[in-house]
């Protein structure tokens, strides 16, 4: 009882009192919050220790904003950063069978990477290979005591890695082939969608500073797999993520070895919109903007797949819906959206100078009637 009446105090102090907190100059109120916090992470009740950890993101958010430690290279969370990072990946051994305190406790990983001061770098550098150990003995203990897996535990081990490259950049390098076999171990073994769908994710974040080690792998193992999630229109969150990172991948690493997967997409994307049964307007205008990412990536090397795509552009841009549904207006409207935006992108790319006046003619009288 006593230690969820502690854990209503500091929600109270977090959720209410974080500027006035923060406005003194002594900081021993802040290390009061921290080592209370560390001491109910300890606790035996599962529920508090999962409350603890949920009070991670707001207590670093609340010192990011009240110090506007954007600014600053030492954040008043500096002292305390190692010691938090350690005693959450030991919340997460001490009850690896429980889903909650694991989720938790990676959720507040990635919390504290995304928010770490320029000198805590270092640290960071550290946390994916320390994620990639415990993910190995997690998947261990949790098949010989329950048999399975649980999808979400996985997806928030994988996103806590991504906040890390998000906060290091190029200085994930030395850590980045180590991340990417963690990567595709977790898309072979097929856990669920969740963690697939944080590892895709992942490789699309991961091929921004470590363009050259996602290239060679992307091409051997990663393009069949993306090529099928694109077919599984049914999986639609699934189907957005794995467009969405194939997009951000074809700007990322080089154009002419991008190009070797031109046609397979353009194929694969084709059998989507072809399918009557599974393509909605949702669909549609994911397809769009991935063919406008395309179309910007690459250039000229995609002016033999303009002409389908016109067709495309002008079918969606044509599309018709009943008017008293809502849902699909709002639907409709998006997919015109992204068909402004692929006409913007293309405006933009080398050899596409007739497009301009095909759309004016073609496609914008039928977005504006």
């Amino acid at each position: 009882m006593v230690c969820f009446n502690v854990i209503r105090v500091l929600d109270v102090l977090l959720s209410n009192y974080m500027d006035d907190l923060f406005k003194a100059t002594d900081m021993s109120h802040l290390e009061c919050i921290v080592r209370t916090i560390l001491v109910l992470f300890r606790d035996e009740n599962g529920s508090i220790v999962v409350e603890s950890t949920d009070a991670i993101p707001s207590f670093v958010e609340g010192v990011q904003d009240s110090y506007n430690c954007q600014q600053l290279s030492v954040s008043p969370l500096s002292p305390f950063f190692k010691t938090l990072i350690e005693q959450l990946f030991d919340v997460a051994s001490r009850n690896v069978n429980e889903e909650d305190v694991v989720n938790s406790s990676f959720a507040a990983v990635g919390s504290l990477c995304k928010s770490a001061p320029p000198n805590c770098k270092e640290l960071v550098g550290e946390i994916p290979n320390t994620v990639v150990s415990f993910h190995s003995s997690f998947v261990a203990s949790s098949l010989s005591s329950r048999g399975t897996v649980c999808d979400t535990n996985i997806a928030n081990m994988v996103e806590s890695i991504e906040m890390c490259i998000d906060r290091l950049d190029s200085a994930i390098t030395p850590s980045s082939q180590r991340i990417l076999d963690f990567t595709n171990d977790v898309l072979e073994r097929g856990f669920g969608p969740l963690s697939q769908e944080a590892s895709i994710r992942l490789i699309s974040s991961l091929s921004g500073p470590c363009p050259s080690v996602i290239e060679p792998v992307f091409f051997q193992r990663l393009l069949n797999f993306f090529l099928n999630n694109l077919l599984q229109a049914d999986e639609f969150d699934l189907f957005e993520c794995t467009a969405d990172s194939l997009g951000t991948i074809s700007r990322n690493i080089r154009r002419e070895s991008f190009n070797k997967a031109l046609r397979p997409v353009m194929e694969t994307i084709n059998k989507v919109i072809t399918n009557k049964d599974c393509c909605t307007l949702n669909h549609l205008r994911v397809v769009i903007i991935l063919l406008a990412d395309l179309s910007l990536s690459q250039g000229p090397y995609f002016l033999p797949f303009v002409p389908a795509l016109l067709d495309l552009a002008r079918a969606a841009a044509q599309s018709r819906i009943d008017p008293s549904d809502l849902d699909m207006c709002d639907d409709l409207a998006d997919v015109q959206t992204a068909v402004l935006l692929l006409f913007n992108k293309l405006y933009e790319s080398e050899g596409f100078d007739n497009i301009r006046q095909f759309g004016e003619s073609h496609i914008l009288p039928t977005l504006v009637t």
